[in-house]
């Protein structure tokens, strides 16, 4: 009937299938905070799934899951592209992107940090967690104004640095 104060120690559950119970006098799952995780990940950066020569430092990644949404942030610099050629993704994000809008085939968003040398003009840089996979796929909306211009091999020109955050609703 009141607060609960826990003053040492945590609260936790040893069951599983348990969560705490949000705006709602009934546990329906649709209320029911069940899941929080934070941790790193080590995302593959590639060329349409290629990496053959491809030289990277400094590549770091973390995440934070509350329920379904996962919230990410990864940094590195590619000092060397090599040889291959296609589509920028990185592959390999903590949980697969799942499908809640029947309508469209990417679930999430994202906030460029910078792209930082390297690279040859961009317009605006979009990253989209794929639907149904561990994949972000690395867009650019070119002078065109095509929003959905693939940012390529041939858009980067030397070393560079980037920082991209994003989010995305997970498919468990």
């Amino acid at each position: 009937g009141g607060d609960i104060d826990v003053e040492t120690g945590d609260i936790f559950f040893s069951t599983a299938g348990k969560g705490i119970v949000l705006g709602n006098t009934s546990n329906t799952d649709a209320n029911t905070l069940d899941d929080y995780e934070e941790g790193t990940f080590t995302p593959t950066m590639t060329f349409s799934g290629n990496n053959t020569g491809m030289s990277l430092n400094n590549m770091e990644a973390v995440y934070t899951k509350i329920g379904r949404m996962v919230f990410a942030t990864i940094r590195f610099t590619m000092t060397g592209k090599g040889s291959d050629t296609g589509q920028l993704r990185f592959e390999g994000l903590p949980h697969t992107v799942g499908d809640v809008l029947s309508t469209t085939s990417v679930q999430g968003g994202f906030l460029l940090q910078y792209f930082q040398g390297g690279v040859t003009s961009l317009h605006e840089v979009m990253a989209y967690p794929w639907e149904g996979t561990t994949v972000l796929k690395v867009y650019q909306r070119s002078s065109g104004n095509n929003p959905t211009s693939t940012f390529t091999d041939s858009d980067i020109t030397g070393t560079f640095d980037g920082r991209i955050s994003f989010f995305y609703t997970a498919n468990n």
